[in-house]
Formats: C-alpha cells, sequence, structure tokens
C-alpha cells in the first residue's frame, strides 16, 4: 500500500499511535539480544532541540531542571498540546535525554554508509515527501550505489516485501506535523516479522538555534565539542516502556550502534568521543517480557510545573557513578573526582568567582585530581549526567571540610572539623533538616539514606556562619531500573 500524505487517524483508547503498532507491543519480544536484531532505521527529522520538543515532558532533564547552569524556563518550547504523538511516542518507547547533535553528522552517516558498502552490508537512503538528498549522501551514492535513494512509498514497499537492508537511513523535513513518522510506524508494525527484528531510531539532525539548557559537554583539551540537545527515540520491542535513558549520546553513539551490532569498524568516530558517549544499547532491555506502556494519567501531564509536566517514569541504569570531594588549603580547593562505574563520566566544572576563564571538563574513568585556585573565596559547581551536583563555596583559612562517598544506596557524609574549637553543621535536604556539632581534630559520620527515594538524594550542608557551603545532589545506581527525578510543585 502505497504511503499517502493524511493525517494521523485516532488508534484504540484515544491513542495517536498507529493500529498496528499496539498489536505489536502485545507480542513477545525476540530473545537474543543484539543478534535479534535484523534491521535498523535511522529516521532523521529536521532542527529542533531537546528543550523545544521535550523540555515540557514528565520525567526527562526538561524545563524544570533543578539541576540547571543555564536557566530553562526562559526558553521556549512545545508541550504536550502541540506535539501529543511525539510525546505519546516517547511515553510508549524510550527516550533519552542526555542525545546531543554533532556538527556535520550527515557526513559521518555517508562515512559509515560507505563502510558499509565495503563490507558487502546492505543499505538505502529514503527520503520523506519531496525531501532532497543530503549532499554528504548524495556525493557517496550517486557513484558507489546506483539507486541508493528512494522514497517513503518504495520503504513501505521494501517492508512488506521482505526487501527491507540491514541499514536504512530515512532523512526527513517534517515541520510541524507526525504524518510521515506515524507512516514510517504502520510500514514497520503491519509487518510482523519486520517489526519484531527492527531498531527505530528517530531523532533530529541539529538544534539550529532553538535554545536548549544544557551547555554541550567538551573535550579536557582541543578538540570539538558536542552541540546541542536534540530528541532520540528509541522505537523497537526491547525499548518499550515509557522510559528515559539519560546517559550521555550524539550523532555518533548512533554509528557505534552499528559498529558493535554488525561488526563493521567505524574509525572516523575520534577517540574522545568514544570515551565520553554510549552505543545506545543502554536503551535495550534484551531479557523484558510483553507489557503495554503506562499511559499517565491527566495529573500528570498537567498542568506544569515551571513548564514541565509533574511526575516521573522509568530510567534505564547508567554505567557510571560519580562523585567529587574537596577541601581548602590555602589559597586552593583540592579536588578529587571520582567514578566507580564501568563506564567513563564526563564532569564539567563551573566557575562563579574567578576562580578560571571559564569551564573546566574532564572525562573520569576512576578518579582524577584537581586544583582550583582563589583568592579570598572560592565558588563552583561541577555538575555531570543525570542530575549529578556539587557546589564548593567557603573561604580562605577556613577549618571544615566535606568527604563523601556512595554504597549501594546511600551517601556516606563525613564532616571534617581540623579547628580548635566545635563547629555546627546544618544539614538539609530530602524532608529532613537537622544539626551536627563536630569537636575539633574530629569526624562525624552522616549516612544519607536513599532507598526511599530510588537512589536520589539532594543535600545541603553549611556551617553555622555561612560561609562554609556544600552542596550534593544525583542519582545511586545499583545496575538496575530505576524511576527519574521527581519534579513536585514545591
Amino acid at each position: 500500500m502505497p504511503a499517502t500524505r493524511r493525517t494521523p487517524p485516532t488508534a484504540a483508547a484515544g491513542s495517536l499511535l498507529p493500529p498496528s503498532v499496539h498489536e505489536a507491543l502485545a507480542r513477545e519480544p525476540r530473545p537474543g539480544g543484539l543478534s535479534a536484531i535484523e534491521h535498523v532505521v535511522l529516521l532523521v527529522r529536521e532542527s529542533r532541540s531537546f528543550d523545544h520538543c521535550y523540555g515540557a515532558l514528565r520525567g526527562v532533564r526538561g524545563l524544570a531542571d533543578r539541576n540547571a547552569i543555564d536557566d530553562a524556563r526562559t526558553a521556549t518550547a512545545h508541550d504536550r498540546r502541540d506535539l501529543p504523538f511525539d510525546y505519546e511516542l516517547a511515553d510508549t518507547f524510550t527516550v533519552c535525554d542526555a542525545y546531543h547533535g554533532t556538527p556535520h553528522a550527515e557526513a559521518q552517516w555517508a562515512d559509515y554508509a560507505e563502510r558499509l558498502q565495503a563490507a558487502t552490508t546492505s543499505w538505502r537512503v529514503y527520503r520523506g515527501w519531496g525531501d532532497r538528498p543530503d549532499p554528504s549522501f548524495a556525493r557517496f551514492a550517486g557513484k558507489a550505489l546506483p539507486g541508493a535513494f528512494s522514497d517513503l512509498d518504495a520503504f513501505r514497499t521494501d517492508v512488506a516485501s521482505a526487501r527491507l537492508p540491514r541499514v536504512s537511513f530515512l532523512m526527513a523535513c517534517e515541520h510541524p506535523h507526525a504524518s510521515l513518522t506515524y507512516q514510517v510506524l504502520d510500514a514497520l508494525a503491519s509487518t510482523p516479522e519486520v517489526w519484531d527484528s527492527t531498531a527505530l531510531f528517530i531523532t533530529h539532525d541539529e538544534a539550529d538555534g532553538h535554545f536548549d539548557h544544557v551547555p554541550p559537554p567538551r573535550p579536557p583539551r582541543d578538540g570539538p565539542p558536542l552541540g546541542p540537545r536534540v530528541p532520540m527515540v528509541v522505537v523497537s520491542p526491547w525499548t518499550v516502556g515509557g522510559y528515559v535513558d539519560s546517559q550521555l549520546f550524539d550523532h555518533s553513539s548512533t554509528i557505534r550502534f552499528l559498529e558493535r551490532w554488525l561488526g563493521v569498524s567505524a574509525p572516523g568516530i575520534d577517540p574522545w568521543r568514544r570515551t565520553a558517549c554510549g552505543d545506545l544499547t543502554s536503551a535495550f532491555d534484551f531479557n523484558r517480557r510483553a507489557r503495554q506502556a503506562r499511559r499517565p494519567t491527566a495529573q500528570e501531564h498537567g498542568p506544569p510545573v515551571d513548564r514541565q509536566e509533574p511526575g516521573v517514569r522509568p530510567a534505564r541504569p547508567l554505567p557510571y557513578q560519580p562523585d567529587a570531594s574537596g577541601a581548602a588549603v590555602g589559597g586552593e580547593v583540592r579536588l578529587e573526582l571520582r567514578n566507580s562505574g564501568h563506564e567513563s563520566v564526563h564532569l564539567a566544572l563551573y566557575p562563579h568567582a574567578g576562580e578560571s576563564e571559564g569551564p573546566a571538563h574532564f572525562d573520569v574513568r576512576s578518579s582524577v585530581d584537581v586544583v582550583v585556585p582563589f583568592e579570598g573565596r572560592y565558588r563552583f559547581t561541577v555538575v555531570g549526567p543525570n542530575g549529578f551536583r556539587r557546589e564548593f563555596a567557603g573561604v580562605r583559612g577556613e577549618s571544615v571540610a566535606v568527604e563523601s562517598s556512595a554504597h549501594r544506596r546511600m551517601v556516606s557524609i563525613t564532616l571534617v572539623n581540623l579547628g580548635t574549637s566545635d563547629v555546627t553543621f546544618t544539614v538539609a535536604g530530602d524532608g529532613r533538616d537537622f544539626a551536627v556539632s563536630v569537636r575539633p581534630g574530629r569526624r562525624r559520620l552522616v549516612p544519607w539514606l536513599t532507598a526511599f527515594r530510588h537512589g536520589w538524594y539532594d543535600v545541603t550542608i553549611t556551617s553555622k556562619d555561612g560561609r562554609f557551603h556544600r552542596r550534593l545532589a544525583g542519582h545511586l545506581e545499583n545496575g538496575r531500573e530505576s524511576v527519574s527525578s521527581t519534579i513536585t510543585r514545591s
């Protein structure tokens, strides 16, 4: 059946997704891990930042981000009323809220298509209605694969006739409606054997000037940074459930997924991106059984708090566990950045009192020692993925410190008094507020339990005179799925 320009019809129970997708969701996913996947489809839409598209979505790092460096509440953004189809797509499958664009991503995908061609792996480029082929693909495809460009009618025909290549690139201009995405979903789900063996990645090429409040990570030394965040929804039988995946990704992550799945190397990806970014496999749960995604209640998707829907969503486990502690010694803060996870974590230090000219970036595999010089006072923030935040403020000559470490679902906080008189700390957060006195030359352990908050914590520690300040916020991983940070009406 040829694809046509039409408004997506309403499916059962008010859903905007194709009825064929709902039928597919009732089936058990194929076993076998990555080997169960036979087709990967990359649908690239045009020009939206993550905040612009999903900043108001519940349970993601959006407009109500309490750990924002830049104020997200002033951003121009759509909400569920503007993009009901896209929001239902995120509520049904897995949305990535730390996925960044990459300059010249189309050229990278075209280079990898050349690698696929050399490895005799089937691939093809499909275009939306009237869309022009990207020049990067056109230069290669025109000489290497005559007829590489097809339209959406051909895509549907290839799916139905079992001729879909191993890798499909769909380049589409789709503003502002979701008709093409609907057609792609329906084409795949209408052929059960294809849907059951396909992973569909839906993203946008770039933010194109739309504001996103999360500063892009940069290499610790010279090199191009990641671009602003853009939307990414992973659609497959193994990503059902309305999850959020907060691992750091960029457009090179799609190529790395193909590389891992097919075994076709991608030498064009620079080493820093391989260190800082994941390969998107964390978005998949190959052990899950069939289940329908839970539709959010009316209370959960409106009215918004600080322009973002209240509530949480299930979250995929992350491969890192960052921490940071530091103490002032003379005119410098001696800072230790740590990570007990099994993959490197990217952290950024933002100075607020002139400690340096700009942010400093670090990739932490196990630990990194950092010296932060200051004059009379210091105030800086260390941030990382999934709401990780450490705030440091104090003065020269102070005799107090805070140390921290993570143990399963508990943060061990140690209050240190190196002075000659008693010190009283105020400890507040997560609904608790109390004082702790520490005698001269002594240390006091404060165990901060997080299990009742699904591993989330946010605690502030100050001295009685208000000059010393530490804030510890983030999430403790335990290797299992969790829930996203709560957005409340406080």
